[in-house]
């Protein structure tokens, strides 16, 4: 066995050197070493790198608090309330009657009220139902029936008017006296009858209109 001269430690006869100090065994220290060889320093372990890149973790989806935009309605969307649109309709036309009234009673023809009272139908339909000002077949078949009657009823009302004026009765007695005579029935036919003339022919063109649309 032979020890180290500088740290002591014991190596086998075949070892010619300290491998801790680096001394020669069975010799003297290296020139110039006072001091004891410090140890060699083996170089630290490379860490292995895999040729596997690394797993990326998957994106998290990002949670927005405001909430999602709503598709706009498509122009011309719009909905229909045909129950407003009929009482629209018939509140409209009544001012129709009440301009058939209002003509008879001052002498002037009351056959342009035909065509009045039709279009004022039409036209609250139209404010009433919701669809503003755009076309609609249920317009039409509402506001012909219902502009028809406005012009009756106005024109019984204006001549109903008009003679409780001139025998000075009421109304009522006014209606029940016109009911009994046959020249005042034909002349509320004949105004009734060129009201519709010109009502009649605002009807053929809405409905030739429709039927393009």
């Amino acid at each position: 066995m032979k020890k180290c001269s500088q740290c002591g430690r014991a190596y086998s006869d075949l070892i010619t050197t300290c491998s801790y100090c680096g001394t020669p065994l069975g010799g003297s220290a290296p020139a110039g070493s006072g001091k004891p060889v410090p140890p060699p320093v083996r170089p630290a372990a490379q860490p292995v790198r895999s040729s596997t890149p690394p797993v990326q973790p998957a994106a998290q989806p990002v949670h927005s608090s405001t909430p999602p935009v709503q598709p706009a309605p498509a122009a011309g969307s719009t909905t229909e309330n045909v129950g407003k649109g009929f009482l629209g309709a018939c509140l409209f036309a009544m001012g129709g009657a009440v301009i058939q009234a209002v003509l008879i009673n001052i002498g002037i023809v009351a056959a342009i009220s035909g065509i009045i009272t039709y279009f004022l139908a039409i036209y609250g339909y139209q404010k009433l139902s919701g669809i503003g000002n755009a076309s609609s077949k249920k317009a039409i078949w509402i506001g012909i029936p219902v502009s028809l009657l406005m012009v009756i009823l106005g024109t019984a009302f204006g001549y109903s008017f008009y003679c409780a004026q001139y025998w000075g009765v009421s109304m009522s007695e006014a209606a029940h006296l016109i009911q009994q005579s046959s020249a005042i029935i034909d002349a509320m036919g004949e105004d009734i009858m060129s009201s519709l003339m010109l009502w009649g022919v605002s009807v053929v063109v809405s409905l030739i209109r429709g039927r393009k649309k």
